[in-house]
């Protein structure tokens, strides 16, 4: 028989140094990747503040400023200071304007209403024509009133519910109404501009009011975005 060459032993596979560092770099670089966990109790926070930015930019008396002028009671033109629920007219006339009384925006409508109904012996569809404008701006006001109440009582309900956060916090019903909540404060923007008549809509700038509503959407949001977050986790 031939004589068989020796066999050699299976050599040891060595890792080296260098592979083994760049292993831990990556580890490290995801670590580093991984999104910070979401306090609750910060994104609870942000969307109360947004709420209340919301509650508190109703009552300053201009959201739109608007260049073009509208017929009052179809014989007067006037420049439009449009508010939540309320509109400053000012008289004009050769290029002379006098700011007139602050008021509601059903009001307006009812004046209106009250008086072409009259002269027009009963005749409403000619008074829905004349009155169209505050028609709208009535129902854009009670329609956003109506979103941002529904978002304050989903807000306070766990509140006075459980009374304490880390009950809130621990309670799924709590988060998603607080979630809602956070949703509904954009919503009721978004529903009060969308109805506002489109003639009063064209050239209108924001005014104080509109720009806090605005900054007031976009803390609700992220509110609602962290809150979420910390749900899932």
């Amino acid at each position: 028989m031939a004589n068989r060459a020796p066999t050699e032993p299976p050599k040891s596979i060595i890792i080296s140094e260098e592979l083994s560092s760049i292993e831990l770099n990556n580890s490290k670089a995801n670590s580093s990747l991984e999104i910070p966990q979401t306090d609750p109790k910060e994104a609870i926070g942000i969307i109360g503040a947004g709420l209340i930015l919301m509650l508190l930019a109703t009552t300053v008396p201009t959201w739109l400023t608007t260049e073009a002028t509208i017929d009052r009671f179809g014989d007067n033109e006037q420049e439009a200071l449009i508010g939540f629920r309320h509109i400053t007219l000012e008289d004009c006339e050769y290029s002379f304007c006098s700011e007139s009384n602050r008021q509601s925006s059903a009001a307006l409508y009812k004046s209106c209403y009250d008086q072409f109904m009259g002269e027009s012996g009963g005749d409403e569809w000619y008074v829905d024509n004349i009155c169209d404008t505050w028609r709208e701006l009535k129902f854009a006001g009670n329609a956003a009133t109506v979103s941002l109440l529904s978002a304050l009582l989903m807000f306070v309900y766990p509140i006075i519910k459980f009374k304490k956060l880390d009950e809130i916090l621990s309670n799924k019903q709590s988060h998603s109404l607080m979630f809602i909540a956070g949703i509904m404060v954009p919503f009721s923007f978004v529903v009060w501009f969308m109805f506002i008549p489109g003639e009063l809509k064209g050239g209108a700038t924001f005014g104080l009011g509109g720009w806090i509503a605005t900054l007031s959407s976009i803390l609700s949001v992220v509110g609602a975005v962290k809150l979420h977050r910390s749900a899932d986790k």
